[in-house]
């Protein structure tokens, strides 16, 4: 019988630029006791990747626009997220939703990266 099994590697830790993020994949999958075999599928969160690309901001240093402010109140997210995402993305659609939870993050049908020149 065919089975899919998903462990998660809790001992990464930071991520940075100059690391060698596949030996810290296996170094952490070591200590954890898993082993890779063949046909095995490694899925690696954005948020580790983003950690290895150097995208990581503090958002001290982001300075909200009054767009961003305006989404933010709807939302309930942070104005420096918001901004961040402005940024980042190009919003295609939101889904307004109404309830009376505070909102922690929008809801989008599709964000599209835009291109950076390096």
């Amino acid at each position: 019988m065919d089975e899919i099994t998903f462990y998660s590697l809790e001992s990464i830790g930071v991520v940075e630029p100059e690391d060698d993020l596949p030996e810290i994949i296996l170094n952490a999958s070591e200590r954890e006791g898993l082993k890779f075999k063949d046909r095995d599928v490694i899925i690696i969160t954005s948020k580790v990747v983003s950690m290895y690309e150097g995208r990581v901001v503090d958002l001290e240093d982001v300075e909200p626009s009054r767009k961003a402010k305006s989404i933010a109140r709807t939302t309930g997210m942070l104005e420096e997220e918001v901004e961040l995402v402005l940024e980042e993305g190009e919003v295609l659609a939101t889904i307004p939703v109404r309830n009376s939870a505070k909102i922690s993050c929008w809801i989008k049908l599709k964000i599209k990266r835009k291109q950076k020149k390096l």
